[in-house]
């Protein structure tokens, strides 16, 4: 595994949102209430990016067909589809990242 930087500390803040692919992989970064998550970009059940996604009380909710994920586990809690992969945040100095 290799830690890969993605965004300085200092730049997050709530409502931040922003996509990257690692290793592979399809990542949203995402900013509410003071946490970061990192969770699967795209909605299992027809592969719709979840970067416009709606953000309410703890929740993503997928903008093409409203299934509805947690943040906290990436649970389905809506519709009735398989959960989001979920990242562990990783730290390195001021940077938050992940290690791939």
């Amino acid at each position: 595994m290799a830690f890969c930087r993605l965004e300085k500390l200092i730049n997050l803040s709530d409502g931040y949102r922003k996509e990257f692919r690692v290793a592979r992989h399809d990542i949203l970064l995402l900013h509410q209430s003071g946490q970061p998550y990192l969770i699967e970009n795209f909605c299992p059940h027809r592969g719709i990016s979840l970067s416009k996604g709606i953000i309410s009380s703890g929740a993503i909710t997928c903008p093409g067909h409203g299934f509805q994920f947690e943040l906290s586990s990436g649970r389905c809690i809506k519709g009735q589809c398989s959960g989001l992969t979920i990242y562990p945040a990783e730290y390195d100095q001021e940077y938050l990242g992940i290690d791939i």
